[in-house]
């Protein structure tokens, strides 16, 4: 159910184009991907770092040219 991103996205009036969700279980990923936010699928919290953040930012950027 993405209802928890979607409060989220809601109360920090923010659109799901505008939200980067980190997952990294099939249940988060699959109610992440509902909400039709930006998913950052890892492996755990060691994947969680600057660098991948900003790697995947611009892969997403790329994709939209």
């Amino acid at each position: 159910n993405p209802s928890i991103y979607l409060e989220a996205m809601a109360y920090f009036g923010i659109s799901p184009k505008e939200t980067l969700i980190i997952e990294d279980s099939a249940v988060g990923l699959a109610s992440a991907y509902s909400s039709c936010g930006n998913v950052m699928r890892v492996d755990g919290p060691q994947d969680i770092v600057y660098e991948k953040i900003i790697e995947y930012g611009k892969r997403k950027y790329m994709e939209r040219l």
